[in-house]
């Protein structure tokens, strides 16, 4: 309100409609109040759209800009072969990634439960990110005890970006929920095919970019 009396103009890119962990005591509430503020607002996909109606936020002033590609943002000057040598990963091995902000509605619990259970040879699941749940570090760590799991945990510099993606073969976003997924986007980014659930904005990409299945299809 402050910088609209100061004669601001105020976007709103609405990257989640609401959040996914609470912020406030009515998240609904302050999302409709911040839609019908705003002097304009940007979403992504039409996804986003029938889920501000599902909210009941204005959808006035609003334009939808697909979420850009990544090409060109990280310093990319690593080869696989030297990445993987860089992370101790033998080179015949199947590198699986997830990159990303380590939050429960990300699905690495779902992840974990899924690698430990398929027991492929040649196998290695990296996981990468900064993760403040202790639950889910905990289990993490549990399971690189047992299994052939390599967990990166804390924020990852620019320059390291291209090391964990020239690593592997695929990405896996297991995602429990999605409005915009900035990770897929940067697996793209470096050519790597993705594996999630077709949920979200994920439902504005072609299957050529990897393995998109139905959340509620069991296993």
């Amino acid at each position: 309100i402050w910088l609209k009396l100061l004669g601001y103009k105020i976007v709103w890119t609405v990257h989640n409609v609401l959040p996914h962990e609470p912020q406030t005591s009515d998240d609904v509430n302050a999302a409709q109040y911040l839609s019908r503020k705003v002097d304009a607002k940007i979403v992504h996909s039409r996804f986003t759209i029938e889920q501000m109606n599902k909210h009941s936020l204005d959808t006035e002033r609003l334009t939808v800009i697909p979420h850009g590609n990544y090409i060109g943002v990280y310093p990319d000057k690593i080869t696989a072969e030297k990445a993987r040598r860089e992370l101790g990963i033998v080179k015949d091995e199947v590198v699986i990634l997830f990159f990303g902000q380590i939050k429960p509605y990300k699905g690495v619990d779902n992840l974990l439960d899924a690698f430990t259970k398929i027991k492929m040879p040649k196998t290695r699941l990296l996981i990468v990110g900064k993760c403040l749940n202790e639950g889910l570090k905990q289990k993490i760590t549990n399971a690189q005890k047992k299994y052939a799991v390599n967990f990166y945990e804390g924020y990852v510099a620019d320059n390291d970006v291209a090391m964990y993606f020239k690593a592997c073969d695929f990405v896996c976003l297991p995602l429990k929920a999605s409005t915009t997924s900035g990770s897929a986007l940067l697996a793209l980014s470096f050519g790597k095919p993705i594996i999630a659930p077709r949920i979200g904005a994920l439902t504005d990409l072609p299957d050529s970019v990897g393995y998109l299945y139905d959340p509620e299809q069991s296993d």
